[in-house]
């Protein structure tokens, strides 16, 4: 019974030791931007509904935290060109040479501009999407042309996830009381740029988080073998996880959940229509939930082919 108790503390102690040791450094620039403008962009959730984390995610993107030409010089935060605009603006060299950008009198009043901004008709399918689904607003903007970069969404699903600006999303969220760390439990800063935090960060899998579920991004080469040798979980348990076989090939960048997936969709997530290229599958894994569960609420086969267009219920 001893020993039983003994094994049982030193998984649990092993487990969230794992945890804490592979999470993100993080740049002490984001934490300041971040802790300057999170209050702006919950007062234009609050006004127009757009989430919170979206609005910082994009205004550290765009800025540079801030230190852009365009958001020192400009105080434009999101890179929002001159198209419709009467008044004030900026010369800077983008997809052309000297292009013409908004200017504004405070980072304020760019936040408040970029909500308009959003408010017109072709970004109309964003506020059809829930205030907390941060992923499927990254994702829409880029659909609806905000960016041209492919990565976009990625990006800003890194940067939400790694500086859990999710946080900000909830009309109750509150500031910590934690006390702040004493000086030799503080964090080594460490600078890290756009392009870094679209990638793994080091040669060891970071452990995030997406739907309140724990997962990792698989790098080239990686195998169930391997991972589960890492993070020290059994290969057979770390498949069946992602409702694979211990023994199938994992593609650069797939989503590995490290715990068990849930019976349904987070809140919010109702339906999802299908996309060209998905399957049960990649559905299933998307969202965190058990493929099984998936294909038993929709009443059909866990390997039938999907015709792109038809909806799947998530919950």
């Amino acid at each position: 019974m001893l020993r039983t108790l003994v094994c049982t503390i030193f998984y649990v102690f092993l487990g969230c030791s794992l945890v804490v040791a592979q999470q993100p450094i993080k740049s002490q620039k984001y934490l300041n931007y971040i802790e300057k403008y999170h209050s702006i962009a919950q007062e234009q959730q609050q006004l127009h509904g757009i989430p919170a984390s979206i609005t910082l995610a994009q205004g550290l993107l765009e800025s540079q935290c801030g230190e852009s030409r365009l958001a020192r010089e400009g105080n434009n935060h999101f890179g929002i060109k001159c198209t419709g605009w009467s008044g004030d603006t900026i010369r800077h060299d983008d997809d052309e040479l000297q292009e013409c950008f908004r200017r504004y009198l405070s980072a304020e009043q760019s936040y408040a501009d970029h909500s308009l901004f959003l408010k017109r008709k072709r970004y109309t399918p964003l506020f059809s999407l829930s205030v907390t689904d941060y992923a499927a607003w990254a994702r829409t903007l880029k659909k609806c042309g905000y960016a041209t970069d492919p990565a976009y969404p990625d990006k800003l699903i890194r940067i939400i996830e790694t500086y859990e600006l999710y946080r900000y999303d909830s009309a109750d969220y509150k500031p910590s009381k934690k006390k702040p760390a004493e000086p030799d439990e503080v964090q080594p800063v460490v600078e890290i740029s756009d392009e870094q935090l679209a990638s793994e960060i080091g040669n060891q899998h970071v452990i995030r988080r997406r739907w309140g579920l724990y997962y990792v991004v698989a790098h080239e080469g990686d195998t169930f073998a391997s991972l589960a040798k890492e993070l020290n979980i059994k290969d057979s348990k770390l498949a069946k996880f992602n409702d694979l076989n211990k023994k199938q090939a994992i593609a650069p960048g797939e989503t590995i959940w490290i715990q068990e997936k849930e019976n349904k969709a987070a809140m919010g997530n109702d339906t999802h229509t299908v996309q060209a290229g998905e399957t049960l599958h990649s559905i299933a894994q998307h969202y965190g939930i058990r493929l099984k569960n998936l294909a038993k609420m929709n009443h059909i086969k866990e390997n039938a082919d999907l015709a792109t267009g038809t909806t799947l219920l998530l919950r």
